[in-house]
């Protein structure tokens, strides 16, 4: 094992049950539940080479982010063969002179906020406009030569699951691995897409541009289908990078009716995304509950999971979170002393129990209202541990039974890990948000097409451009929607509820300097929108 998780002595005991350790399977060698392979087998349930749109996409883009030390038993778990290093493999947009900023940025600009909008700005020329040959020829020649392993992934997204399996490169045979490298591989082949389908869009092939967008949107649905909220929040990530792409075809002429209302049968033909219950309630669960049982057994230590070795992270993290040190240090100490682990496994899915449920309510508000209530729970039931656990000097730390240290442990755990449930259901709901808008957006260039300039409401839409207006769900309102000129300006009011004229922080303001400078009203501002018009910069 590594420095630092050497196995303690005694070994705990643990009760094996549905109540302590959720499941009671695979078993370690040592006896402990193997959370790793409980994950793999439970996400793997029906999956095979055949239907499984993970394996096109390595067949796609090569095993070269895979650690050489994993790869046979990864491709192992997956069912096939291992991929050779070298192969027809998707040749990254980094090999782009004219990208080369977006992954490496220049020694010589010394403005970090100048290097970073240098980097925006050409992603942003290749994947949020029509874009020509004669602007970027050593993009579109990279593209033309990836069109065969871009085939080969566009042909596997129809495959309806999408398993990664997690495998550990590291000694410590307690990690719990995260499925980075099947992430950035998706992230590449989706920024690809999304280039490529604004290079056609230019050069007038719809079809070929739509096929592209709507490839991106079926690869960012199957990424949800990954064990942890971060592939969630990251799906959502990818969504919005092929919204962009499809905000583009919506605005480009020649975009018919009849065309409309096809791309709005695409759009509803997606792949569901997955209830947020299910991360929630396995992957995460599973991944608190083998932080639980790495503690009990290595007497694991607070800082090498939240902070690592980094001491300037470690203070950066101190210093946001006054309590943080606290908490580290009182967990360093009472997993070193005699705990009841059946005790905290039993307590901490309890809580693990109620979180879940909480994302069972009918309405966003009323899942919200619930986690927050918890979130609120977890901080109050950490504060009470630590003042049991380690009350502020003079007073001495009290004798503690393992009882209590097993409650105090579990206090300390929730009230650090709790606060992401609304952030994930927050953003499941802007991503909802955001699709409706894109299927008005489309019926807004079907209306167009056939009268030449937008409707002046949205009801105009209804019926023969969009079956029904949807409702803005942060407010249960109508959306917003103005003539702007020869376009439009299209939003939701956003998460606060309140609207800002279509404005958002974080689309206003574009570096640190001015982000820094903000008023807190201006921070406030989160309008989800979509704006026309974009126009054909270059020459064609």
């Amino acid at each position: 094992m590594k420095p630092g998780f050497e196995r303690r002595r005694p070994i705990p005991e643990i009760e094996i049950s549905r109540e302590t350790t959720y499941v009671t399977g695979p078993l370690r060698e040592d006896g402990y539940v193997d959370y790793v392979a409980a994950m793999n087998r439970f996400y793997s349930q029906g999956v095979t080479p055949e239907n499984n749109a993970v394996v096109p996409l390595w067949r796609a883009v090569g095993p070269k982010c895979l650690d050489t030390s994993i790869r046979k038993r990864y491709f192992e778990l997956l069912g096939i063969a291992e991929l050779p290093e070298r192969g027809d493999y998707l040749l990254p947009l980094s090999e782009c002179e004219s990208l080369r900023n977006a992954y490496d940025l220049p020694n010589d600009a010394t403005d970090l906020d100048q290097r970073w909008r240098q980097a925006n700005e050409r992603f942003t020329r290749i994947g949020q406009r029509p874009w020509s040959r004669r602007e970027l020829p050593d993009v579109a020649a990279l593209l033309d030569g990836n069109a065969k392993p871009l085939q080969t992934l566009i042909d596997g997204l129809g495959r309806p699951r999408f398993y990664s399996p997690s495998v550990c490169a590291s000694a410590d045979p307690f990690d719990m691995p995260f499925s980075t490298s099947t992430i950035e591989s998706a992230r590449e082949a989706l920024l690809q897409l999304r280039a490529r389908a604004m290079l056609r869009l230019w050069e007038d092939d719809l079809d070929g541009a739509w096929q592209d967008i709507m490839a991106g949107y079926r690869l960012a649905r199957l990424c949800a289908q990954g064990p942890f909220n971060v592939d969630r929040l990251v799906s959502f990530t990818l969504e919005g990078i092929a919204a962009r792409g499809a905000v583009a075809m919506s605005m480009t002429e020649g975009i018919s009716a009849a065309r409309a209302r096809k791309c709005q049968m695409d759009m509803h033909g997606l792949p569901a995304m997955p209830p947020l219950r299910r991360s929630v309630n396995v992957g995460e669960r599973f991944w608190q509950l083998n932080f639980l049982l790495k503690a009990a057994v290595c007497g694991k230590r607070w800082e090498s999971e939240f902070g690592g070795e980094d001491e300037t992270l470690r203070e950066a993290l101190d210093e946001a979170d006054p309590q943080r040190k606290k908490r580290a240090e009182t967990w360093n100490r009472l997993v070193e002393e005699e705990v009841d682990w059946s005790e905290a496994f039993r307590q901490y899915n309890a809580w693990h129990d109620r979180r879940a449920a909480a994302f069972d309510h009918a309405t966003w508000s009323e899942c919200i209202e619930e986690l927050t209530a918890l979130d609120e729970e977890g901080r109050a039931h950490a504060e009470e541990s630590l003042d049991l656990a380690a009350p502020d000097e003079p007073s001495p730390a009290p004798e503690m039974s393992p009882e209590d240290r097993a409650r105090c442990l579990v206090g300390i755990l929730v009230g650090a890990v709790g606060v992401l449930g609304t952030c994930l259901l927050t953003s499941e709901q802007k991503r909802q948000v955001y699709c409706d808008m894109m299927n008005v957006a489309i019926a807004l260039a079907g209306y167009r097409s056939d009268h030449g300039t937008y409707p002046n409401c949205l009801e105009q839409l209804r019926f023969q451009y969009i079956a029904d207006v949807p409702l803005d769900a942060f407010s249960n309102d109508d959306l917003h929607y103005e003539r702007e000129g020869d376009g439009y300006l299209l939003y939701s009011v956003g998460p606060n509820g309140v609207n800002d004229g279509g404005r958002n922080f974080y689309e206003e303001f574009e570096n640190c300097s001015e982000l820094e400078s903000a008023t807190e009203e201006e921070r406030a501002r989160d309008d989800i929108a979509i704006r026309t018009p974009t126009t054909r910069d270059g020459a064609k």
